[in-house]
């Protein structure tokens, strides 16, 4: 079983997301999203806990053995250990970390690349009607600095 819990910035809401992976009589790999549900409490380990064992007893899985894949956050760790299941570190998470934290990070160059991007999208999400206004001035052949 995967999970992993995310927040909609938007709507400021968290939400946390189950998915089981197994093999089926043909020895192929299946993968089923169990659900998602808003998770409004704090994301301590007793309420990941908790929404991690309902989660298993609402599909009838308390008899199997499930094996968690996770990120490595402190919360869900200490949230398998509570629930006394197997957890393993996912690897594309260790992958990002390894990248972002352990390379991108630490390269001067690559860190002014990554924050001149991230102020050219800034730009772009917070001035987009600013940017239609002067799209449809250029395509009308309107002079921005006299609009008249």
């Amino acid at each position: 079983m995967t999970t992993d819990m995310w927040t909609d910035n938007y709507r400021r809401r968290s939400y946390a997301t189950f998915t089981l992976h197994f093999c089926n009589a043909e020895l192929e790999l299946k993968s089923v999203m169990l659900k998602t549900v808003l998770f409004a409490g704090r994301h301590t380990a007793e309420n990941i806990k908790q929404e991690m064992m309902k989660t298993a007893a609402e599909f009838a899985l308390e008899s199997k053995q499930i094996v968690y894949v996770t990120d490595t956050g402190s919360n869900i760790v200490k949230a398998c250990k509570l629930a006394e299941v197997e957890r393993i570190g996912c690897v594309a998470h260790g992958v990002h970390n390894l990248i972002t934290v352990d390379g991108i990070l630490k390269t001067e160059k690559l860190t002014k690349i990554v924050s001149d991007v991230k102020a050219i999208v800034h730009t772009f999400v917070y001035k987009t009607s600013m940017l239609e206004e002067e799209g449809r001035r250029m395509v009308q052949g309107v002079n921005p600095s006299n609009p008249e």
